[in-house]
């Protein structure tokens, strides 16, 4: 997570704001998919400063797409945060109240955003549940090693 982040926040600074765009599109999609380490690495102190600075621009320092793009998305992550117990807490969450409360504009909220936005679960724990079902009760676990017909020994 920290890795991934850490080029999330160099392309959020790039001063293309295309390529800032696209960066806000991507981060969406990892946010829904990245699980709750990612989430915590995201709702942390420095991407959400980046985050923040970015809503709080100047139209004449910065992209009005990026600046509208950022306040959706910072809207949609803390309504999911705060949904969810152990996100409530993050900086994500407190930059939203606080650019609320300072009268920044944000577009409508959308009513898919929730908890269930960033509630993910991988192949690997969701596969207990599968195999308890008896339909599927036959089927081996599609992540272990031996199922690929590989071995992790070296010959």
């Amino acid at each position: 997570p920290l890795k991934a982040t850490a080029g999330f926040l160099r392309r959020l600074n790039h001063e293309n704001p295309n390529v800032q765009l696209l960066t806000l599109q991507v981060l969406d999609i990892a946010i829904k998919n990245g699980g709750t380490p990612f989430l915590l690495v995201i709702g942390g102190r420095e991407p959400t400063n980046d985050l923040e600075r970015l809503a709080r621009a100047r139209e004449s320092s910065s992209n009005r797409q990026v600046q509208e793009l950022v306040l959706k998305l910072i809207q949609d992550w803390a309504s999911a945060f705060s949904a969810k117990a152990g996100l409530r807490d993050t900086e994500l969450v407190r930059a939203y109240e606080s650019l609320r409360r300072d009268g920044m504009n944000f577009p409508p909220r959308d009513p898919l955003a929730t908890a269930a936005m960033v509630d993910s679960l991988s192949v690997s724990l969701m596969f207990p549940l599968l195999q308890s079902h008896p339909s599927i009760s036959t089927l081996s676990d599609p992540l272990a090693p031996q199922s690929r017909g590989f071995s992790l020994t070296r010959t």
